[in-house]
């Protein structure tokens, strides 16, 4: 999840377009982010993900609905003002966006569905 920036009671918008190596210098990340190197294993030509980082991941999106607009990518402003009006949403929210995806987050597993 890296490069996303907070969305906390509301949303936030990615700044710009950054590198790798931006995110990572000294004194310029807001978190404590680092990238660590591990070992593959390979089956047939593809990489196997070990089932604890499948387990990771899983947790860590579980309050996540991930979406996308084809053809077009809708303005921000627009895309939160037509979850506030169509989505009656029962708990806390939060929207990330970075250049193509929009990243909901909410609070309650009912508005998940």
């Amino acid at each position: 999840m890296a490069g996303l920036g907070p969305a906390v009671d509301g949303p936030s918008v990615m700044g710009g377009q950054g590198s790798w190596r931006a995110l990572f210098s000294a004194g310029t990340s807001s978190r404590n982010t680092s990238l660590r190197r591990f070992e593959t294993h390979q089956v047939d030509g593809i990489a196997e993900i070990p089932v604890n980082i499948v387990e990771k991941g899983v947790s860590m999106w579980s309050e996540y609905v991930v979406g996308f607009f084809v053809e077009k990518r809708l303005p921000f402003p627009m895309v939160k003002a037509a979850l506030a009006r169509q989505w009656k949403v029962k708990g806390s929210y939060s929207i990330s966006t970075d250049r193509e995806l929009f990243y909901f987050k909410f609070n309650q597993d009912e508005d998940r569905k």
